[in-house]
Parts: structure tokens; C-alpha cells; sequence
């Protein structure tokens, strides 16, 4: 309230006993009409109250800096207002509920409430009849205008949360923030539930939610907007964005009943597959190739155990993993040798350590191999190869045991 003036209207009333019952006053008695007067604990009048203290919700608040809008002094009677948020094209008369006048050594001058002051916003200039500013003096300007955000995601929870604990949300404008490594696809705005941010340096925090309150968030590229919200983000903000994206193989209710029978925990792998190609007969010097295709597209990992025996002194097998993204792949037959060419189109990537995969000759070598990857490919093809120096009927083996999992 402007001045010492100790009355005030019955609609501020519950605020003020608010107020008062902070600092040990009370409320008591009506003086005449519609007025009442208020009293401390003794019986006393009150003749100065700060009406100031008293907040009008989440609502917009205008300083010189760190408001959401610039106040600054204009004349003796007014406050030039500008720098308004985004979504606030002007201020009208009727936003304003008090202004607080404040001289150049921190004093509070005098407090203006709307029930005690006229007030009138012209050309962006805020004017309080009887008002007796100084070209020193600075101003906090409170508004009934609320906030956009707050509060929850419309009730819903997110099924992903992701933020700047793990490197996800970072800091790009006061208007956006980018979004880095795994998180789930985007593919409509609407998946964005809500951005909510907290600062340890600022002391500010807030949460908006998208949809609401005059506030879109939109998705673009790895990055996300805010409209109808100002310019809130600051380079020492942290985030959480809450998203919208059922995972696959997730009942869309979150029934874990259902996810479980949808997602199995054998579907996370496969029993072991024995590919036993022992006591081949093998004359000559030529190479004879045995191939088995391995169906991985829905799997990232793959162990292979092997035995590789070369029975006759000369004799030699060999063992090759190759990978392949062609779903149609059609294999050379078992004498012709695997080469990238556009007759056996995507087979390459000779996967099994060094380039020529591990061999044996005249003897025995058991080992395993392990293919630990986040690349997926449509299918692996393990192939064998044997030679054989010697004529005759000799036994040369490769015992493996191939394993897929995700």
C-alpha cells in the first residue's frame, strides 16, 4: 500500500491475514462500509503494511535486472517498461497490482498497490498518479499476468525421462536446448511432454508443459523449442524432458504381465547352434568351403567356440566370419572363395580377428571368438575351408558352437 494509509478493501483481506499471521498481526474489526482496519496483537492500528510481500501467484514480475521484464525510470511519475517475454505483446492498465519504489541506497521509498494508486500504461510507459519518482530511483513492477507452466505433464507420466544427468539435454538459447546421444525417437511434437529446468546458480527453477498455458515445445533435429514462454533457458540451467514413447515389446499400459509374455527371456537369445563338419575326405590342393548362413538381424552379439583339426602333417583348415547386410544373399559354391565383388554383392568384413581368420595345419587349435557390437547386421556367414596335400581320405574337422544374443 502507497504511503501510511492503514485501510484496505475486503477482497485483499485473505491475502493480508495471510500475511499477518506470518509476522504475529491479526485482523480485526470493521471500521465502516465495505473497509476494515487492521490491528496488531494489542489493539493498536496498524498504519503501514507491505502489501509487496504479498504474492499474486506465479505471475510475471518486472525489474531492472533478472525480472522478466526491464523496468527503468521515465519521468517523476513514470516507469518505461520493455524487454517483454515472448509471448506478452504489450502490458496493459489492468495487469498491474503494485509497483515498489526503491532509491539509490537500497531503501524502499513507498510500495503502490492498485486498490490505493491509479495507474495507467500509455506507449510503454507505466504512470502512478501522485507518484514522485527519481531519475536514481529503480522499480519492481509485480503483474497479475501468470507465468506459462508449472505443474505436471496434464497428469501423465512420461515413459522416458532424460536430462543433464546423463549428458542428454544441454543448454543451446535461451529458447533451446539440444538433445544428444540415446534417447527415444521423436517423431511428433506431441511426444515432448514437458522441459523442466532447475539452477543452482540462479536460485530459479520451472517446469512447462507442452500444451499448455500458452506453452508448444517442438522437436527439430536433435534440438528442442519453446514458445509462449519467453526466453527462460540460461547456459547454467540443468534439464529434464520428459517424452511420450512406448519401447518395443512394452504393453502400451505398462501391464508388466503382458510385457513379460511380449518380451520373453528366451527372446533375448538363442540356444546354442552345433555346426559339425567332421571327417571330410579331402584330396588335393585345391580348397574345399563349407558355409553356414546365420540369420542376425534382430541381434548385436554372437560367441563362436571352435575345434579345428588338421589330421595329416600339410593338411590345413581354416575358419572365416563374415558379415553381410544383403537380406537375399546368395553364397559362390563350395569351391569358388568369397571376394567383394558385384557378383556376391554386401559379403565382406572379415570379422574374425585378423584379416584371413585363423587357420590350422597339421595339428589342432580351440579357441573362441566373441562379436560384441552395437551395429547390427542381417546375417553372418561362417565358413570353413579346408586343404588337404596328401591323396587320400584324410580327417580334418571344424567343431563350432555358435551362440546369438542381443
Amino acid at each position: 500500500m502507497a504511503g501510511n494509509k492503514g485501510e484496505i478493501t475486503p477482497q485483499l483481506l485473505t491475502l493480508i491475514q495471510k500475511y499477518l499471521s506470518g509476522v504475529q498481526f491479526k485482523v480485526s474489526g470493521v471500521v465502516s462500509g465495505s473497509k476494515v482496519m487492521l490491528v496488531d496483537s494489542s489493539g493498536n492500528e496498524l498504519t503501514s503494511v507491505d502489501i509487496s510481500a504479498l504474492s499474486v501467484g506465479n505471475a510475471y514480475i518486472g525489474k531492472p535486472t533478472n525480472g522478466d521484464f526491464v523496468t527503468a525510470y521515465d519521468c517523476t511519475a513514470g516507469i518505461a517498461i520493455s524487454g517483454l517475454p515472448s509471448d506478452i505483446t504489450a502490458i496493459a492498465s489492468e495487469d498491474i497490482e503494485s509497483v515498489r519504489q526503491i532509491n539509490t541506497s537500497g531503501h524502499v521509498v513507498d510500495t503502490y498497490s492498485r486498490d490505493d494508486a491509479n495507474m495507467n500504461v500509455t506507449g510503454g510507459v507505466l504512470t502512478v498518479t501522485d507518484a514522485v519518482f527519481a531519475a536514481s530511483d529503480t522499480f519492481v513492477v509485480a503483474t497479475n499476468i501468470p507465468r506459462p507452466g508449472g505443474g505436471g505433464a496434464g497428469g501423465v507420466e512420461p515413459d522416458y525421462k532424460i536430462g543433464s544427468w546423463d549428458g542428454t539435454v544441454t543448454f543451446a538459447t535461451t529458447t533451446t536446448v539440444t538433445l544428444a546421444g540415446d534417447y527415444p525417437t521423436i517423431t511428433y511434437n506431441s511426444q515432448v511432454l514437458y522441459i523442466k529446468f532447475t539452477d543452482d546458480t540462479l536460485h530459479t527453477s520451472d517446469k512447462f508443459t507442452n500444451g499448455q498455458s500458452g506453452v508448444t515445445i517442438e522437436h527439430s533435429g536433435g534440438t528442442l523449442t519453446i514458445y509462449g514462454a519467453g526466453t527462460p533457458f540460461a547456459s547454467t540451467n540443468d534439464y529434464e524432458v520428459g517424452i511420450s514413447a512406448t519401447p518395443i515389446g512394452m504393453d502400451i499400459d505398462g501391464n508388466a504381465i503382458l510385457t513379460k509374455e511380449q518380451v520373453t527371456d528366451f527372446g533375448h537369445n538363442i540356444d546354442s547352434e552345433h555346426l559339425d563338419d567332421s571327417n571330410l575326405g579331402i584330396t588335393g590342393n585345391t580348397g574345399t568351403y563349407e558355409r553356414t548362413l546365420i540369420p542376425s538381424s534382430s541381434y548385436n552379439h554372437m560367441s563362436c567356440t571352435y575345434l579345428l583339426t588338421a589330421d595329416n602333417t600339410g593338411n590345413k583348415v581354416g575358419l572365416k566370419i563374415y558379415a553381410s547386410n544383403n537380406p537375399d544373399i546368395s553364397l559362390p559354391n563350395s569351391t569358388t572363395a568369397i571376394v567383394t565383388s558385384d557378383a556376391i554383392p554386401n559379403v565382406s568384413n572379415d570379422v574374425l580377428g585378423a584379416a584371413g581368420g585363423v587357420n590350422v595345419s597339421g595339428g589342432s587349435l580351440c579357441d573362441f571368438f566373441v562379436i560384441d557390437s552395437d551395429t547390427q547386421f542381417e546375417n553372418y556367414v561362417i565358413e570353413r575351408k579346408y586343404t588337404a596335400v596328401t591323396a587320400g581320405t584324410v580327417g580334418n574337422a571344424a567343431d563350432l558352437f555358435i551362440k546369438k544374443y542381443y
